[in-house]
């Protein structure tokens, strides 16, 4: 999954046995955050609501 515009940040995310991986798709040497799948299941359910300003 990648969501973002050239100029502003831009994330990837892969799914993993441990959960979801995330990087900013800019740097894919940079770090990685890792979210178990509840961790991450809770969060996309919270963008998909429009819990965050993310526009």
């Amino acid at each position: 999954m990648v969501s973002g515009q050239s100029d502003a940040f831009s994330a990837e995310a892969a799914a993993s046995p441990s959960g979801a991986l995330v990087r900013d798709s800019k740097y894919p040497g940079g770090p990685v955050l890792v979210f178990g799948p509840t961790e991450f299941a809770v969060f996309a359910k919270a963008v998909k609501s429009g819990r965050f300003d993310l526009w």
